[in-house]
């Protein structure tokens, strides 16, 4: 398995000092000066906390998406066509030598921060202070709680993580943030772990499909295979993990969460281009919408109705 949308391997000090330079290899299509400041943000975070210069770090970007036809239709085994969105979760991740998870968020529409530690074990019990700033930060440490259960169960015994999170995404505004929340969880403990060198890991997810259907599968529970069972999601019926893994892409169709279906070049030739805009909001409290852009003209703009 590549580790996607993330930077090489260095120490807690010289990620700080590569993001401090803007010299961090990132997905192309980032405005550089801002993703090398959530970044240095993220690995500060971790500094703050303790965490060692000299310990081993990685940096993570992981994309919201937008449904650009289908609308919640995956949930009834329908396809959803979405895309990734150049706003996302700029994450830092410090190995531990314990069996511990430890997670520090921010979020970026509100400006609260939160911190929890999850013992990675098939039932994990979350510490901390992730009850103390709102109904949206109690919300969020459900979805690593997922992907530490899950792994522990599938996996065996891991190694713990120290996790730092920055977001640009507004919180509640339909752009997939509990999803990138799950695929970032899983690529942290993932490396840390070195999954993807376990001989059963590409007998049992061969190919990056799979491998979202089985994100897909954390998120919502089910059984990904008798080799892969589930355990407790989050109480939604995952499925944005393809776009937030084949970005920045063409379209590409959800999941049921199965069958994952490859990536799709626009329908259109005409089409080159999708930009979609939205104001602060959680859910509800601003419109979103969607335009197409075609070669130097607006192909078609659709606002939005109600929330």
């Amino acid at each position: 398995m590549e580790v996607l949308h993330a930077d090489r391997c260095r120490t807690l000090g010289e990620l700080i000092r590569a993001a401090d330079a803007e010299e961090l290899s990132l997905p192309a299509g980032l405005d550089v000066a801002q993703t090398s400041r959530s970044f240095a943000l993220a690995a500060r975070r971790l500094e703050g906390a303790g965490v060692a210069a000299s310990a081993p770090a990685y940096g993570f970007w992981v994309p919201g998406r937008v449904e650009v036809a289908g609308k919640h239709t995956d949930y009834a085994g329908g396809r959803s066509l979405l895309c990734a969105v150049t706003r996302g979760f700029y994450a830092v991740s410090a190995e531990r030598d314990d069996a511990l998870f430890r997670v520090h968020v921010s979020f970026g529409l509100s400006g609260a921060q939160a911190d929890a530690t999850l013992q990675l074990h098939p039932e994990p019990a979350p510490s901390g202070e992730a009850e103390a700033s709102g109904a949206a930060v109690q919300e969020w440490i459900k979805y690593p709680a997922a992907v530490a259960r899950r792994l522990t169960r599938n996996w065996g015994p891991l190694l713990g993580v120290e996790l730092a999170l920055e977001c640009d995404l507004p919180e509640g505004s339909g752009l997939s943030s509990s999803s990138a929340m799950i695929t970032l969880s899983f690529l942290a403990l993932a490396t840390r772990n070195r999954l993807a060198s376990r001989p059963a890991f590409p007998l049992l997810l061969p190919t990056d499909e799979r491998l979202c259907h089985y994100l897909g599968c954390i998120e919502n529970g089910h059984d990904c295979g008798p080799e892969l069972p589930g355990a407790q999601g989050v109480g939604t019926f995952g499925g944005s993990e393809v776009p937030l893994f084949h970005s920045p892409p063409p379209l590409s169709p959800s999941l049921s969460p199965p069958p994952v279906s490859p990536s799709l070049s626009p329908p259109s030739p005409d089409i080159r281009d999708v930009r979609f805009s939205f104001l602060r909001s959680l859910r509800g409290d601003r419109p979103l919408s969607l335009t197409l852009v075609a070669p130097g003209r607006r192909w078609r703009h659709i606002p939005a109705v109600g929330s």
